[in-house]
């Protein structure tokens, strides 16, 4: 199977893989499994089942992950860049702090995930799952997050600059102070939303829509909104593209 295991007095189990982790015809069954700070890059985990796995700290980097049963598991910290997690299911999994730039997560379900502080840089997240998944303070510079549904999400503090987010869901999402400047947003719907103090500075909003969104202290300078939609939407020092607005303060 190329994988051996070796105990140390500062990590328990150390289980290295560098290539097949299952046999043809079988599932990988790994629930629960202590995989913390283990070496598993360019493994192979596809259509695994890694319900409650610890993987923090891992080194996931190339790993296939696809289509791998995850939920529950946690990956804090864990060095993913480049990993596939294509139709992965993670509800509930914990990737708070991994590093999961240029990781592939199509049509990935992970409702209730956590990837506070992670690092999703030129990720793709086409057509995924992520409602109501805590998202705080990451990093999605650059990424797919095309007809992604969002809705109910926490992006407060996220760093979204140049993402694509074309016709995503994110009603109800709560993205206090978070930058979507120079990001493609058209015909996403942010009904309901809490932007306070977002930034949306040289953003592509067309047909976008912000009915009963609070966008109190929001910076649209320099963003395209033909077409937008504000219907209900509270505007309270709201910098828009041709001056101040403090209508609903």
């Amino acid at each position: 199977m190329g994988a051996s295991a070796r105990k140390t007095s500062a990590e328990p189990l150390l289980f290295h893989a560098t290539g097949w982790l299952r046999t043809a015809g079988t599932m990988t069954v790994l629930s629960g499994a202590d995989l913390r700070r283990a070496d598993l890059s360019q493994a192979n985990f596809w259509w695994s089942r890694l319900a409650g796995a610890r993987l923090d700290d891992a080194n996931l980097e190339w790993a296939v992950m696809s289509r791998a049963e995850a939920m529950r598991s946690h990956f804090r910290g864990s060095r993913s860049r480049n990993a596939d997690f294509s139709g992965a299911n993670l509800s509930g999994a914990d990737l708070s702090g991994a590093d999961l730039s240029r990781a592939n997560l199509l049509q990935a379900v992970m409702p209730d995930a956590h990837f506070i502080d992670a690092d999703l840089t030129e990720a793709n997240l086409h057509l995924s799952d992520l409602r109501s998944a805590d998202l705080t303070g990451v990093m999605l510079v650059r990424a797919a997050v095309t007809r992604v549904n969002l809705a109910g999400a926490t992006l407060a503090g996220a760093v979204m600059t140049h993402a694509n987010f074309s016709e995503s869901t994110l009603t109800g999402i709560d993205a206090r102070h978070g930058d979507f400047s120079h990001a493609d947003l058209p015909n996403t719907d942010f009904d309901g939303a809490i932007l306070v103090g977002a930034k949306f500075v040289d953003a592509a909003l067309w047909a976008a829509d912000f009915t009963g969104a609070d966008l109190t202290d929001a910076d649209f300078t320099g963003a395209s909104m033909p077409d937008v939609v504000m219907t209900g939407t509270r505007l309270c020092r709201t910098r828009l593209p041709l001056g101040m607005d403090s209508s609903g303060c």
